[in-house]
């Protein structure tokens, strides 16, 4: 495959949709403490918890693309995530706010799931090419719902913008159902998920993962405080936090490239190399005292770190292929995550006993860890 597919539009619209939803979820606790006249840390707690329970419905999410299809997973998955903000809206007891904010949890993770199985498919094959492209629109929407939505939901009542955002969650189903059904990839006898679960590529992915989501985590929160004790106001330290984060998309871009022309079938060696990139620039934010070397080694850490998550879903897609994509990526992700969940609080509690410069030795070492792990993938080919 050279080029795009026609079922293009369907996985950007798709990984699109997933990502406004991300946004959506990290915007709403204040807007949503005030239409159920809750207190904002209960509203939160919901939100925490909904954002958790993306974990184990990836994998569920993962079972239905083997089993349905990308393309009746995408479709059920916007329509459940529409419904489910609908719900919202006309929400008036705690239950039926706690009971769409799951429904909101599992349309988001079959969109996600979906959207990533469709990928090989819509862009440049069974490669982290097709990763690093696809997975730039995710981060994209996030960071455009995140800036839209206060504008939104502060010119509109609460109950109105939420019918809104739950017709925009609409869009993928009829893109998805606009694309000849003959395009995606047609549903076959799953693989059994017991012999994908004892893969031993997938253990070592899920273990990429998990070293390499608190290093993510602890460089999104901690850096705007690092930014702010480096002299920078808060003001200037949001906009550099933005260049962040659009220099780390602009790396995917640059890694669709790159990947797809230079070093194709190589994934376990860019992630040895990108870690060991990571753990270098993480090492210099932390030993820095200048203020513009902290500017050029955040942006250096942001073009290293893109890339790497996706390369990891390309090792996925050469050894599982279109028949266990869906059940492989998300085992990985439920198992990886663990890493999001153990490994931040003990970042963060040796933050606040030392310092943020200090602390920032940890990701340097997590990232050696992640380069080890590359070679293991790598020696396991």
């Amino acid at each position: 495959m050279t080029g795009f597919h026609e079922t293009a539009p369907a996985a950007i619209a798709c990984a699109f949709g997933f990502g406004m939803i991300l946004g959506i979820l990290c915007s709403l606790k204040s807007f949503l403490s005030k239409m159920m006249e809750i207190p904002e840390q209960r509203v939160g707690r919901w939100i925490s918890a909904a954002q958790m329970a993306l974990i184990p419905f990836m994998f569920l999410s993962g079972l239905m693309t083997d089993y349905w299809g990308a393309r009746g997973t995408l479709v059920a998955g916007s329509l459940l995530a529409g419904l489910a903000f609908f719900g919202l809206s006309l929400s008036r007891e705690v239950w039926a706010a706690w009971l769409s904010l799951g429904f909101v949890s599992l349309g988001g993770s079959a969109l996600s799931v979906g959207a990533i199985a469709l990928m090989p498919r819509a862009f440049l094959g069974n490669n982290a090419a097709s990763a690093n492209l696809g997975l730039v629109f995710v981060p994209l929407a996030a960071l455009m719902t995140g800036g839209f939505m206060p504008v939104i939901l502060g010119q509109l009542e609460i109950r109105r913008a939420l019918s809104l955002l739950a017709i925009l969650c609409l869009v993928p189903a009829f893109v998805v159902t606009m694309t000849p059904g003959e395009a995606f990839p047609q549903a076959t006898v799953p693989a059994d998920p017991s012999r994908i679960l004892g893969n031993p590529v997938l253990w070592l992915v899920s273990l990429a993962f998990l070293l390499y989501s608190p290093i993510e985590g602890s460089l999104g929160s901690w850096g705007s405080t690092y930014l702010t004790q480096m002299g920078f106001s808060e003001r200037r330290a949001d906009l550099l936090i933005a260049g962040f984060w659009w220099t780390f998309l602009g790396s995917r871009l640059a890694a669709a490239f790159l990947e797809y022309r230079f070093v194709r079938d190589a994934e376990p060696w860019v992630i040895i190399v990108l870690a060991c990139l990571a753990a270098i620039t993480v090492c210099g934010l932390a030993g820095t005292h200048h203020r513009a070397h902290s500017i050029l080694w955040l942006l250096l850490v942001a073009l290293v770190m893109g890339p790497i998550f996706p390369t990891l879903v390309g090792v996925l897609y050469r050894h599982f292929g279109d028949e266990a994509i869906g059940t492989a990526y998300g085992a990985s992700f439920m198992l990886g995550s663990a890493g999001s969940l153990l490994l931040p609080p003990v970042l963060s509690a040796y933050a606040r006993r030392t310092s943020i410069r200090t602390a920032l030795r940890l990701p340097t070492v997590i990232s050696l860890l992640l380069a080890g792990g590359g070679l293991a993938l790598a020696l396991s080919k």
